[in-house]
């Protein structure tokens, strides 16, 4: 799932009904007094909402407004219930409310463990943990939604505005005169968060320009298109552009980052059963329900006429280079892709280490310089990297500049300079399209029904061959879409193009033991000589520390036992 966006400016979800509001101070305030960390039971849910901000007053408007305004989470396990709740909504509604409890049941799946004043922001960004998109650290997510807060108020009051003027010429200049002052000095910053796909900084700055201060493509172009789009997406297509006006860009970017601020413990309140109802605003943001992370980004500057987006073509992949040292394979006889290819890594995307290599806090690689040595990892646990600028030494050698963005390490965050060889750091993302590939993470991975990865259709487990259609991009990533229109993730992490063998069975060679995690930290079970073991899949040892290899350990129930040919064989 994506985080999503919640508007802290005018009215939302206006559609053939008045949205249900409720006024609200700028926090829920505290409902929870927390000490140490601790699980709370979730027993009931309120359902998503979206802030407004209007007069000097916040509201929330709730996104489905016909439907009950929280459920128990019995309810959301009765489909009958659900249908029933359905089945009495308008059509557009009834949309909405389908794709809502899987949403809802999949954020429930986790347990909601809170360290002592844990941010929204941080419990957002923790879900999201294991999820390739998760490259901002939290104050990064936090100011890139108020950002996009301030961005899409700005364009609806000030289109707005200049309608209500009458469009003329002094109106236009005004117009100009505010995003000078006011959108203009924050693009940036937003360009370098969200690093939109093929733009440069002064390219992302000047199509916005152009937009906003060329009043002929502002009348016909940007209006209908900036506009509509964005009443579509907040549901306020009813409402006139004297309401669209009150939207205050300024107020909504401060109550979003006050509201990301706030303890996690304010939107859980305490009910007579001691389990916790949770609010809908962190539901809201937490299954993407409000979209994406994605800002406004204009189109090229000479290219204002918008035009249909054609069918993307196959784009192959370049021959595969053999990975400078293979990992041990869990699957022999598979056909695995080592991936990469040459070229230079773009800005903002993620590379991934396929060997040993250190991160320096210069340009020049010294024992001095180094901050940090990353050990040569197995496929799905190798160390990624988000790649934030360039340098070259004396001589002429390329460097990247990157940030750290392993989640569950205690190296996460550290930023520094590593090599830019290809036989070291390869792109994360696949950029050809392939016929199948097979789920290698752990874990597995999930299909979904939009590009951003949310609406969940669908689990594949480890070692499960998928069918492709096409390779599509987001943002800096890539997706690849499958033979019923879904969406699964390219990240090399997580999928291998081609179909790998998985191993069945195992026969024991030699006395060994089962233990409970991949790092044989705790032994549970002796196996002796010539038994058979059902293999369910395979993990490596130290997933998290980087600082040390990988050792392969097959999965069977109940635990992992070890991988090593001296000990056991595998039957084919």
């Amino acid at each position: 799932m994506a985080l999503g966006v919640a508007v802290l400016a005018g009215s939302l979800w206006t559609t053939n009904v008045t949205a249900s509001t409720t006024n609200l101070t700028s926090t829920p305030g505290s409902q929870v007094t927390q000490t140490a960390a601790q699980d709370y039971p979730i027993g009931e849910v309120e359902m998503p909402y979206a802030l407004l901000y209007r007069d000097g007053q916040l509201d929330k408007s709730y996104l489905v407004p016909q439907a009950p305004k929280s459920l128990t989470v019995a309810q959301l396990a009765d489909q009958d219930y659900l249908d029933q709740i359905t089945a009495g909504l308008p059509a557009d509604q009834a949309e909405m409310f389908e794709s809502l409890p899987s949403s809802l049941r999949d954020f429930l799946e986790d347990p909601v463990v809170l360290k002592p004043g844990e941010r929204a922001v941080d419990f957002l960004v923790a879900r999201e943990a294991d999820s390739e998109e998760m490259i901002w650290t939290a104050d990064e997510i936090k100011e890139l939604m108020g950002l996009q807060a301030f961005q899409d108020a700005w364009f609806l009051s000030q289109i707005a505005q200049y309608q209500v003027k009458g469009m003329t010429e002094a109106a236009h200049a005004d117009l100009v005169a505010n995003y000078q002052q006011n959108l203009r000095p924050r693009l940036s910053r937003l360009w370098e968060l969200a690093q939109p796909e093929g733009m440069s900084e002064d390219k992302f700055i000047d199509a916005m320009d152009m937009m906003i201060m060329d009043k002929q493509m502002f009348d016909k172009y940007t209006i209908p298109g900036m506009k509509d789009s964005l009443m579509l997406k907040y549901g306020v297509t009813n409402d006139s552009p004297e309401t669209l006006s009150q939207w205050n860009p300024a107020r909504s970017e401060k109550l979003m980052l006050e509201r990301m601020e706030a303890p996690m413990t304010d939107y859980l309140t305490k009910d007579a059963a001691g389990t916790y109802r949770i609010d809908g605003f962190i539901l809201a943001m937490a299954a993407g329900v409000l979209g994406d992370v994605d800002p406004i980004i204009p189109p090229d500057p000479g290219e204002p006429e918008p035009t249909p987006e054609p069918t993307p073509e196959p784009n192959p992949e370049p021959a595969p280079e053999p990975d400078p040292d293979p990992e041990p394979d869990p699957n022999p006889d598979g056909n695995g892709n080592a991936g990469g290819g040459d070229g230079v890594a773009a800005k903002g995307t993620v590379v991934t280490a396929t060997r040993k290599i250190g991160l320096y806090r210069t340009k020049n690689f010294t024992t001095q310089t180094r901050r940090q040595w990353y050990a040569k990892k197995a496929r799905s646990d190798r160390p990624m990297f988000v790649v934030t600028g360039y340098a070259r030494t004396a001589k002429g050698t390329l460097r990247y500049q990157v940030r750290d963005v392993n989640h569950q390490s205690k190296t996460r965050g550290l930023t520094g300079y590593v090599t830019a060889k290809a036989a070291y750091v390869t792109p994360t993302y696949y950029q050809g399209r392939h016929a199948v590939v097979t789920v290698i993470n752990p874990q597995g991975a999930n299909a979904y029904r939009q590009k951003n990865l949310t609406q969940k259709v669908r689990h594949f487990r480890q070692g499960q061959v998928v069918k492709v259609k096409r390779i599509v991009h987001h943002r800096l990533t890539t997706r690849f879409v499958l033979t019923d229109g879904t969406y699964l993730t390219a990240n090399k992490k997580l999928v291998q193009a081609g179909k790998r063998q998985s191993v069945q069975k195992i026969r024991v060679r030699r006395a060994i033991y089962r233990y409970q995690t991949a790092d044989f930290a705790q032994r549970e079970q002796r196996y002796t000589a010539g038994q058979t073991l059902k293999v369910v899949g395979w993990a490596y040892s130290h997933p998290t520390d980087l600082t040390q290899g990988s050792t392969l350990r097959y999965r069977v129930a109940g635990g992992y036992v070890t991988a090593n040919a001296k000990y056991v064989q595998v039957i084919k």
